[in-house]
């Protein structure tokens, strides 16, 4: 298992914390009646011991129901309330509670989890507690019930008081569900391996919010009770395939760029050679360039050419 205190890492999430500061706020400075609602597994538990430990400025008592056992929770609301109480625990709470305390010294906080679980009697018994004591002692009473979703112990409430006030624990976000994931694999010691981690994902969100149900997949992940071998070497494989995939396309570019530049090269080779076995050389043994040469004595367009000397007849003249 994650761990003894397993609500200490729920605390740590800010809509927790939010949510704590908002009912210590109601009931530190004036009596109130709250009724703290959320599924099974959202964290009502967690949520009640957490406003206990920032509640020191009250006397408190705490106390999860159970059906069919009014005595039990009138003996052990007593027990926590009064040291060494004398009391019948058939009789109704208060008048047993009067009975033993003559004056307040601290205001008083009584926190009730699984209130739905109370019979019609005890709940009666504790609104009447409520209500009775802020009338007859100098300090104030809150009463914290929380309950899962019923419209009929609501109902139920709204007929003993019109003062009820109540709040809703909302599921976790995504966000704040992986961070709780994150803080309890912490705790444990665990890492999970890469390719883990969007298997983990998805158990985690399958949870939809509920921190029970992140603790119970931590547990089992910890554990092992939720197997990731197959997963991880299905994911592996294909992390292997893909690097595979990459490495002969790299290698195959770099193929095809060596070849097109090798036979770049010997295209330009060739022509070289073609050209060199291709010039002209003119029957006097003077290259193509002499005529080049030639050519380039030209002057608005026209061709100057050299006339051969014409040869004229030779003459004698007399000697005197």
């Amino acid at each position: 298992m994650v761990g003894v205190r397993r609500d200490a890492e729920f605390a740590q999430l800010q809509s927790q914390e939010r949510l704590r500061d908002r009912l210590i706020t109601q009931i530190r400075f004036k009596a109130k009646l709250i009724c703290v609602s959320g599924k099974a597994g959202s964290g009502k538990s967690s949520l009640a011991n957490a406003v206990l430990e920032n509640a020191s400025f009250a006397h408190l008592a705490l106390l999860s129901a159970a059906k069919g056992d009014d005595g039990r929770v009138r003996r052990e609301l007593l027990q926590q309330l009064v040291k060494d109480p004398l009391f019948n625990q058939d009789d109704p709470l208060f008048e047993s509670y009067q009975r033993n305390v003559k004056e307040s010294h601290s205001p008083l906080l009584i926190v009730i989890d699984d209130a739905q679980a109370l019979s019609e009697q005890v709940l009666t018994e504790l609104v009447e507690f409520y209500q009775h004591y802020n009338q007859l002692y100098q300090h104030d009473m809150s009463l914290l019930l929380f309950a899962e979703p019923n419209s009929g112990f609501n109902a139920q409430l709204d007929a003993l008081s019109n003062q009820v006030l109540y709040f809703d624990v909302a599921p976790l976000s995504e966000g704040e569900a992986l961070q709780l994931a994150s803080l309890l694999f912490n705790r444990a010691e665990y890492v999970a391996e890469f390719e883990n981690q969007q298997a983990i994902e998805q158990h985690i969100s399958s949870a939809q919010g509920n921190p029970r149900l992140i603790y119970q997949f931590v547990d089992q992940i910890v554990t092992g009770d939720i197997p990731m071998t197959e997963t991880s070497t299905s994911n592996r494989n294909k992390l292997y395939i893909v690097i595979a995939v990459i490495l002969c396309a790299a290698v195959a570019g770099l193929l095809v760029q060596v070849i097109n530049d090798w036979g770049g090269e010997q295209t330009d080779d060739s022509r070289i050679s073609l050209a060199l076995m291709e010039e002209p050389t003119l029957a006097n043994g003077s290259a193509a360039g002499d005529d080049a040469a030639q050519a380039a004595n030209t002057q608005g367009g026209q061709v100057c050419r050299c006339l051969k000397p014409q040869s004229f007849p030779h003459k004698t003249y007399p000697m005197n």
